[in-house]
């Protein structure tokens, strides 16, 4: 086991890191650059053969990824809001009922108030929170919705998928625009947000990275800005299977429509990190960040590549439930991987010992069932 506990805590010496949490949906786990035809990777398949004939491009995540430490034991929940809600409150489905299947838009339910949620554990921590993306963790009533439930904004949609271009979804009893903005209110804690017309046309990625850039812009005109946690549930690469043609373009041996097509989307969200390290870097708060990169579940049958696991989004196998993770920043070793067994749930509390929350009762009110990771007991 490779700990590194002590390079990643915070210290009374030094500022407290800011939190960047990206959670890619749907991503198969042979679909990231350095996963693919690799060593390690392809020593998983007894026959030795790559694990594919064409490469997706993601050169941003590579890199990242070899600046800081992969996660090779990692595992998640099958599906999307399972997942969700084990990052977000450190237990397991079976505790939260947000499982086995995924929220619909119609369902009478969301993830119970009882749940403390990591961002209100950051806030506690003396942060400001965001989300921007999905949130799928259930709109039955809006108390449920994100800035209800510890964060300051919210730019994203609700629902479980959407139009990237036009952002509406005509699906399981629901048909309607799914695109929200809370900043542009007076104080959005506390308020629901409307649907917004304001980016019809704008595919999703850009969307987001625009709103990261107007949230660090805003942080660094502050005379004493808060340490900052931004979770970031893309909406790449779930379906509907859409991507900008100049994205596609860079897969023309590629002759399956549906393979192309989220081919382009992989590159659009690796183009979209990429977009996010700048505004961070430009705003100098780079260096001070912890990057978390994690996926939700494996990747769909029909347009995704889990090889050689078997199985795939929505099954209990590898191929379902063994994610993509990596941490980069801070003093965090790179160019390493860990074989330490890690599950979603375990976000919860290993972040705690990075940004100083308590999840001690009685601030912690029911038990969590993650637990400290990368040696932190």
């Amino acid at each position: 086991m490779l700990l590194f506990c002590l390079s990643v805590e915070a210290t009374t010496s030094t500022p407290p890191p800011h939190v960047l949490l990206i959670v890619a949906d749907d991503y198969g786990h042979n679909d990231i650059g350095y996963q693919q035809n690799s060593p390690t990777t392809s020593n998983l398949n007894p026959n030795g053969l790559n694990t594919t004939n064409v490469k997706l491009l993601t050169p941003t995540l590579d890199r990242l990824a070899s600046e800081g430490m992969k996660l090779n034991n990692y595992y998640v929940q099958p599906l999307c809001s399972p997942t969700r809600g084990t990052i977000l409150t450190g237990r397991y489905p079976s505790h939260t009922g947000i499982g086995p299947n995924v929220i619909r838009p119609t369902h009478p339910y969301a993830m119970p108030k009882r749940e403390v949620l990591i961002a209100e554990k950051f806030k506690q921590a003396g942060y400001s929170t965001h989300i921007v993306g999905k949130w799928h963790l259930g709109i039955c009533d809006e108390r449920y919705t994100p800035t209800f439930r510890g964060f300051d904004s919210f730019t994203g949609y609700l629902l479980g998928a959407e139009d990237y271009y036009y952002h509406n979804r005509s699906d399981s009893g629901y048909h309607g625009l799914d695109l929200r903005n809370t900043t542009n209110l007076f104080n959005s804690s506390n308020v629901f947000p409307k649907a917004t017309h304001d980016a019809y046309g704008i595919y999703s990625t850009d969307v987001f990275t625009n709103e990261v850039e107007r949230i660090v812009s805003e942080r660094d005109l502050q005379v004493n800005p808060k340490p900052l946690f931004l979770y970031m549930p893309f909406q790449s690469v779930h379906g509907p299977l859409q991507a900008p043609v100049f994205e596609m373009n860079k897969y023309p041996s590629v002759m399956n429509t549906a393979r192309r097509k989220y081919a382009g989307m992989v590159s659009a969200l690796d183009d979209a990190v990429l977009k996010i390290e700048t505004i961070y870097k430009k705003y100098q708060i780079w260096n001070n960040t912890l990057m978390i990169f994690t996926t939700d579940n494996g990747g769909p049958l029909k347009s995704a590549n889990n090889f050689p696991l078997r199985g795939h989004k929505a099954t209990s196998w590898e191929g379902g439930v063994r994610g993509i993770s990596f941490v980069r920043g801070l003093n965090v070793p790179g160019n390493t991987v860990t074989q330490e067994l890690m599950h979603s749930t375990d976000w919860y509390a290993t972040l705690s010992s990075v940004a100083g929350y308590d999840i001690t009762y009685p601030t912690q009110p029911l038990p969590l069932d993650g637990v400290r990771c990368f040696g932190i007991r």
